[in-house]
């Protein structure tokens, strides 16, 4: 089985409140509470071990008492982790489900900056576990003030490696998108908007690919159309399911990556692959943890989803 080595610069506490109706401005009482690891490398794994198509490692940052606390709970999960242990208190991040509507809050703690001893360590784990594994992801984002060339020097060593390099980020991840080497990018549509410099969907998707060195590109709305690109000139549309009742959003995209990313390891078409990981983030929505699903629902909202080309 391919292995991916997850990269996490910036993970959390994650806790999630429940409400019957939450409304801001006013005193909340939660009717439930449910405590665990957060961050989008740990909800990669999370659904990855669903999905077992692939195995994962997790290589990230934590600190404090909630980077113990994280770590303890990983390791619960059975998530295999390698944490570099840094100064600063790993941050909490609170989500407030309102019941009432569907609709999601999300309260986040600011971070403290990586600093060079920090980045040293890391970029030492990384290669000590790099040759054993098929691919690597960059996911999400680096704690507040870090900079982006931390993202640069991890990509550097993973394309030197020859590995397939997934990325699941945005901001400062421009220069490592120039490196020369066979890299995944998995967005949604502001984000696409930010790195193209466009405001046409279609033309920034196209200007991806003149700016960058992308093997396949794929982007996300939420529940609207999502679409894929790649370098050979595959150009897809998904028309989402409507679903019935959403519980929580939190983790779809961290799911879509997880397993977007296993199938194309096992040479899976792109563009089915990219189906598949869009049917898990619909199946994700029906449950209340981020990153957990259904196979059961994954496997049944997978033919409600319609693939067509893309007009040119």
């Amino acid at each position: 089985m391919n292995k991916i080595l997850v990269l996490e610069g910036n993970p959390a506490l994650q806790k999630t409140l429940v409400f019957k109706d939450f409304r801001p401005g006013l005193v909340n009482r939660a009717s439930a509470l449910r405590i665990y690891t957060g961050g989008k490398g740990t909800n990669f794994c999370r659904a990855g071990n669903i999905f077992h198509k692939a195995d994962y490692e997790l290589l990230h940052f934590t600190g404090g008492e909630n980077g113990r606390k994280a770590d303890e709970l990983l390791a619960k999960e059975g998530i295999k982790t390698f944490s570099v242990k840094i100064q600063a208190e790993t941050r909490c991040c609170v989500t407030c489900l309102n019941e009432s509507d569907g609709s999601m809050t999300e309260l986040i703690e600011p971070s403290s900056p990586l600093t060079e001893k920090d980045q040293k360590e890391f970029l030492s784990l990384l290669q000590e576990h790099l040759p054993e594994c098929s691919a690597a992801a960059i996911s999400g984002s680096l704690p507040d003030g870090t900079e982006s060339i931390f993202y640069t020097q991890w990509a550097e060593k993973i394309l030197k490696a020859g590995k397939l390099l997934f990325i699941d980020a945005v901001k400062g991840i421009e220069n490592t998108l120039l490196l020369p080497g066979k890299k995944v990018l998995k967005i949604n549509k502001e984000e696409l908007f930010f790195l193209s410099g466009e405001k046409d969907l279609k033309q920034g998707m196209e200007r991806m690919f003149e700016k960058y060195v992308l093997e396949v590109l794929a982007v996300t709305d939420g529940a609207e159309n999502a679409f894929l690109a790649t370098k050979q000139g595959v150009r897809k549309k998904y028309i989402l399911p409507v679903l019935e009742k959403v519980i929580s959003p939190l983790g779809c995209g961290d799911t879509a990556s997880s397993v977007f990313c296993a199938l194309l390891l096992d040479k899976v078409d792109a563009a089915e692959a990219f189906k598949t990981a869009l049917a898990a983030a619909c199946a994700n929505c029906l449950n209340g943890d981020a990153a957990f699903f259904e196979m059961g629902e994954m496997e049944k909202l997978l033919p409600l989803i319609k693939m067509e080309e893309v007009e040119k």
